[in-house]
């Protein structure tokens, strides 16, 4: 395919040669991992990989796998367009005219969802992507490279969901470690919330995920390349905003 061309849609009827269900679609292939995807606490949906043996995540271009996302509440197909290619752009740029156009060929070929649907889509290398809808085929884009890209947003290092992607590739010693960490957090919260340290009202998961959230903060780099304060103090003001909150408090 040309560089900037817009990539072929084709529609069940026109698709020829394509497996036209899922099954058929997933023939001969295994599931490597599967995880539940929440976004600010809500559950979105049940992500599933589906490859042959030996699959290596590193070179996931290169080979035929499917990816099924059963939806756990209801989105518009043109969101679940905006967002896909929103999340392509924060792992690489596109050019505004290759945005534009990958945005137009999603929101033709993405349905609207409700909580228990299935969209699956398979990379095929070298072809492009497979769309199928609650097992049928939906649409195909004949596009390599739009097919590495969208896949990427759950494949890719770059994702901004390591830890989905690590359960998809099933990454088991990353996975389990993460849950002896959250179990040894979860179980110091408790401990502090029962001797009145942390707020006994608060849920223990809801604390579990504010760490994390902050482990995560912008704030600590920008007050270190501010050159404003020390470490130490850095540390004093990352921790009394976490624990202590933004109230003025008597002196």
């Amino acid at each position: 395919m040309q560089p900037n061309a817009v990539p072929a849609l084709w529609w069940p009827a026109q698709a020829s040669n394509v497996e036209p269900t899922a099954s058929a679609a997933l023939s001969g292939k295994q599931t490597v991992g599967r995880s539940l995807f929440r976004h600010w606490g809500f559950e979105v949906y049940q992500a599933t990989l589906h490859a042959g043996a030996g699959f290596d995540a590193q070179r996931f271009e290169q080979q035929r796998f499917g990816l099924a996302l059963q939806y756990r509440r209801a989105f518009k197909g043109s969101d679940i367009a905006q967002r896909s290619i929103d999340e392509m752009q924060a792992i690489a740029p596109l050019s505004p005219q290759q945005a534009s156009e990958w945005l137009a060929t999603m929101q033709r070929a993405f349905p609207d969802v409700k909580a228990g649907d299935e969209l699956l889509g398979v990379h095929v290398p070298g072809s492009g992507a497979r769309f199928y809808f609650n097992g049928q085929l939906r649409a195909t884009v004949d596009d390599p490279a739009f097919s590495a890209r969208f896949f990427g947003i759950w494949l890719s290092p770059g994702t901004s969901a390591p830890q989905l992607r690590a359960a998809l590739i099933g990454n088991a010693a990353y996975m389990d470690g993460l849950i002896e960490i959250s179990d040894k957090l979860g179980g110091w919260i408790e401990t502090a919330q029962a001797q009145g340290s942390l707020n006994p009202k608060l849920p223990a998961i809801a604390v579990l995920y504010t760490l994390y959230a902050r482990a995560c903060d912008p704030v600590l780099e920008f007050l270190k390349l501010s050159a404003l304060h020390s470490d130490e103090e850095i540390i004093e003001l990352v921790m009394s905003t976490c624990f202590e909150g933004l109230n003025a408090r008597p002196v």
